[in-house]
């Protein structure tokens, strides 16, 4: 619905970077309790992804998503979306979620992501 969309998204300003292939973007989001989000006590579904404004209008193909660890309630994720090949209306793209590790302050990705997009028929 609308109104998760918006709870979901909230906060949500991609930076948008071209490549050689078309437009990498980069994005941070603010997760809380209060988004309904878990499943277990203690880590975010694993359903949360996106690759946003990166390409042209199309439909998913296909979405390959591996998860790494899971996600805490409270982490802010930072996103970041880019095309790795266009043919034709194909658009292939890659993706990845990371956060900030609590315990050594490094980045840690925690999701990764491929698909493929259809661009419609003009």
């Amino acid at each position: 619905t609308h109104g998760l969309q918006h709870v979901l998204l909230q906060g949500y300003t991609p930076i948008l970077q071209l490549n050689e292939v078309g437009n990498k973007a980069r994005a941070a989001i603010a997760l809380s309790p209060s988004q309904g989000l878990c499943y277990y006590p203690g880590s975010s579904t694993e359903g949360i992804s996106l690759f946003a404004d990166c390409c042209k209008p199309a439909v998913t193909a296909s979405l390959t998503l591996s998860y790494q660890r899971p996600v805490p309630p409270d982490a802010e994720l930072f996103l970041e979306a880019w095309p790795t090949k266009v043919n034709g209306r194909k658009i292939e793209m890659e993706g990845s979620i990371r956060i900030l590790d609590r315990d050594t302050r490094d980045m840690t990705t925690v999701v990764t992501a491929s698909a493929l997009f259809i661009s419609p028929r003009k």
